[in-house]
């Protein structure tokens, strides 16, 4: 079966995608609306973008803009080494402090793994969430502090190091709108596929929701509101959410 995605929208650059006139979008109140890219109906909202750079994805909010991308290559090799070091220490102490003596001698024991299986599996459990120079890189470039396990900076490492490998193209599904409001008891679902959302305003009755059980979500808004009825608005400034996770 072809895919719907290949089918029902266009593929566009970051500019392009980002540059495409914007439509409102009202869920009203006890009611569900799925939007997808393969329902005719929503097929407009969405486009699938071919990012084949940092510099796109920094276009399309994924990474900061404005960083240099040497400066986050260099952060995050730096990091690399940092967690390799960390994860040999962890697994000299763990070596050191381990007893061979007592059991069965007549018993065979199973094969240890070897260093090189142990010491990936430290190196991943210690890499995962550990960005200390990718932390003060973002922190000041952004003026905001960030810790060294924050998730987004484990999400910026993966977009650029999905980013910087060879012949790279990096396919994503965006939507984008002009104002999302989402009515009394009502549910909006995003297709799962989606990747990234735009939109000027994001509002959401205190017994609304918005749905997306995909794996990742990224939200770029100026203004992201729960209300309890519409004349109880305050607009605020620029707001950026990261869903990472189902």
């Amino acid at each position: 079966m072809a895919n719907p995605y290949e089918q029902g929208i266009h593929v566009l650059t970051p500019e392009q995608a980002l540059s495409r006139q914007t439509e409102d979008l009202f869920v009203e109140d006890d009611t569900e609306v799925v939007i997808s890219p393969d329902r005719r109906e929503y097929a407009r909202y969405f486009a699938r973008v071919k990012a084949k750079s940092i510099k796109d994805l920094q276009n399309l909010g994924l990474v900061p803009r404005g960083v240099g991308e040497e400066d986050l290559k260099k952060a995050i090799a730096k990091d690399d080494d940092a967690a390799l070091q960390s994860a040999r220490e962890l697994l000299s102490r763990s070596s050191s402090g381990h007893c061979g003596c007592g059991g069965d001698a007549n018993q065979s024991a199973p094969s240890p793994p070897s260093f090189r299986d142990q010491l990936a599996r430290s190196y991943s459990s210690v890499r995962k969430a550990y960005n200390p120079a990718l932390a003060e890189l973002l922190s000041r470039h952004q003026k905001t502090e960030f810790s060294w396990d924050s998730v987004h900076l484990q999400s910026v490492r993966g977009w650029v190091s999905r980013a910087s490998q060879l012949a790279a193209e990096v396919s994503l599904i965006s939507a984008l709108f002009q104002d999302i409001r989402i009515g009394r008891g009502a549910r909006l679902v995003l297709d799962p596929g989606t990747t990234i959302l735009y939109a000027r305003g994001v509002y959401i009755h205190q017994t609304g929701s918005l749905i997306h059980k995909g794996s990742y979500l990224r939200i770029w808004a100026s203004s992201i509101e729960r209300y309890v009825d519409w004349g109880s608005i305050i607009v605020q400034q620029e707001v950026k959410w990261t869903l990472v996770g189902g």
